[in-house]
């Protein structure tokens, strides 16, 4: 295939948009997988070719759009999947509309009763182009000395709508105090009035014009060398949920960078800056002044103390035993933080394992979230009840058993799992974003959860229009993030390829994932269970005899093959009576 430079293939974002039903000329969804974006933020940028979103702060070109879908890291493979799509085709050119320019000025407000009652002095006013029009406070936002956009706020409390901004995204105000702080103290507050007030005193200050707006701060001192960073920055969100997160995560995020950062203690019975500057001046004046002069301690620990600090975080996490004492030695103890896929062809047992390794860690006192999709819960609940006994599944659900011995069944599971198994079947299709939604509320209120999902290719899509590969894609991109944010074991069912049914076809390996989206590219574990031998497939009595095989390990060998005895009647796996073949796989972390 003869291939485009890459700059003629950046422009054919406008292609891609069109082709998933975005629009060029208005917001729309935040295309950033782990952002919930419930009002369209992001837009398209047609002097740069990119899509930004002004909410999170997320900026793609059309490379990462494309790598996005197919899990691609690196950019040989994004520009050569974009030439895939798009080389040697006609680019289509869109212009954007102009960002609009509103009609004032810094240094030429107009004093007015209003602003003074709030606190600020008519040399404020004037200096930041503070004006009232029409029963509206307005407040100008600056970029480069032009109006780019502006802030208009009802006087009178009662008066509808409350707030009348510009359309489209607002910039930060007062963006030029982050150049004038650099050496010194910049002060970051939400609301424009709290960032005058702390102007009116005399100190750096900026607006974010919105507490989610932590991004575009964060990208703006970027765009600086370090050196040319503030020495410290004071957080002065709102004494609110809003307020508090914002101060929350800014320190994580300029902690991270290597900023010093504190949080402005409001004076009592103050809910903000401005509010703190009418009722007590000298009290808000002297609180800036100790913030801003206060020492603060190292800018980042020791990483010896950092990654020490990992581990302790993770000890009631490091043994996740499965039970299965062949599959525990193989993989060094059991499951680990991150995602691990089990593949399989239909019926061979998935679902049965995975239930099986999730009780037992609810056994041993884990927190269990089992998704199932394909099967109901109460399917599931009966696959649990009767492992290991003299009963079956299909008799008890079709009520056939005593009440006597239902009740014993159910409430002998209930006692031995301690009702740390959550199984959940969802209520209307499981896409990427509900499942970031349930699993985060599961993980935020439960202790060192696992999460089991049942089975990855019916998760439904993002948006209309994605194929069963895209689709594919964003589910294991949110199973990966999952297991990242929460530093958990994340363990998905796979269905294999079509060729993997085929009679005769050789042993399921790592091309047997090639359709079902980038698995083999993300997942930390991949496993894959099937028949030990050709005669073991053929066998109609006795358990089944097979293997589970390590295609891919991150932090361990591969090649190793586990035996198991699978006895479907009794939903139970047991370790298998063949001896385990040989590592073939070097130790290497890859």
């Amino acid at each position: 295939m003869k291939k485009t430079d890459a700059k003629t293939l950046k422009n054919c974002l406008p292609q891609w948009l069109r082709e998933h039903g975005l629009p060029l000329h208005k917001p729309f969804a935040c295309l950033n997988p782990v952002h919930r974006d419930t009002h369209p933020s992001m837009g398209y940028n047609e002097k740069n070719q990119t899509v930004h979103c002004f909410a999170c702060g997320a900026t793609y070109d059309i490379f990462d759009l494309v790598g996005q879908e197919e899990n691609l890291t690196d950019f040989p493979s994004k520009m050569n999947a974009v030439n895939r799509r798009y080389g040697g085709g006609e680019v289509i050119r869109v212009t954007a509309k102009p960002t609009p320019i509103f009609p004032y000025k810094e240094g030429e407000g107009i004093p007015d009763p209003y602003f003074s009652g709030r606190g600020l002095s008519d040399e404020t006013v004037l200096r930041f182009g503070l004006v009232v029009e029409e029963g509206y406070a307005v407040l100008p936002v600056f970029v480069n000395g032009v109006c780019r956009s502006v802030c208009r706020r009802a006087i009178d409390p009662a008066v509808e709508p409350r707030y009348k901004n510009s359309r489209g995204a607002m910039q930060l105000w007062n963006g030029a105090a982050i150049v004038r702080a650099v050496g010194s103290v910049l002060f970051v507050t939400e609301g424009i009035f709290d960032a005058l007030s702390l102007e009116e005193l005399g100190f750096p200050a900026v607006a974010l014009c919105g507490a989610a707006n932590t991004a575009r701060l964060m990208k703006d001192l970027g765009g600086c060398a370090p050196v040319a960073n503030p020495e410290k920055v004071v957080l002065a969100g709102d004494a609110d949920e809003a307020g508090q997160g914002m101060n929350e995560r800014l320190r994580e995020q300029l902690t991270a960078r290597g900023i010093a950062c504190e949080v402005l203690p409001m004076p009592e019975g103050c809910k903000d800056v401005n509010e703190a500057l009418v009722k007590d001046r000298a009290a808000l004046q002297a609180a800036c002044e100790a913030a801003a002069t206060r020492r603060t301690e190292q800018r980042n620990p020791a990483l010896e103390d950092e990654f020490l600090d990992y581990l302790s975080k993770r000890a009631k996490t490091a043994i996740t035993a499965t039970g299965i004492s062949g599959i525990d030695k193989a993989l060094d103890g059991g499951l680990h933080a991150g995602l691990t896929v089990l593949g399989a062809v239909s019926s061979m047992g998935k679902t049965s394992l995975m239930l099986q390794m999730a009780d037992t860690l609810a056994a041993a006192g884990r927190d269990v979230l089992f998704i199932t999709i394909e099967m109901s819960r109460m399917e599931l609940i009966a696959k649990s009840a009767v492992r290991g006994t003299k009963e079956r599944a299909r008799p008890l659900l079709d009520g056939k058993l005593p009440e006597k011995k239902v009740r014993e069944l159910i409430s002998a599971y209930r006692q031995k799992t301690g009702g740390r198994v959550e199984l959940w079947e969802p209520d209307a299709p499981l896409t990427p974003a509900f499942l970031d939604e349930k699993v985060s509320a599961f993980c935020e209120s439960h202790t060192a959860p696992v999460l089991f999902l049942d089975y990855l290719q019916l998760v439904a899509p993002a948006r209309a229009g994605m194929t069963e590969k895209q689709t594919a894609d964003a589910a294991v991109a949110m199973l990966k993030q999952l297991a990242r944010r929460y530093d958990m074991p994340v363990v998905a069912a796979s269905s294999l390829n079509r060729e993997a049914y085929r009679p005769g076809s050789a042993e399921p390996g790592m091309s047997a994932f090639k359709e079902s989206g980038s698995v083999e590219y993300s997942a930390d574990l991949l496993l894959v269970l099937k028949y030990r031998t050709d005669a073991d497939k053929e066998r109609r009595t006795g358990p089944r005899r097979l293997a589970l095989t390590v295609l891919k390990n991150r932090f361990g060998a591969t090649g190793e093959s586990i035996p198991l005895d699978y006895e479907p009647e009794k939903e139970l796996f047991r370790d298998g009576a063949a001896k385990t073949a040989p590592r073939t796989g070097r130790n290497v972390i890859r």
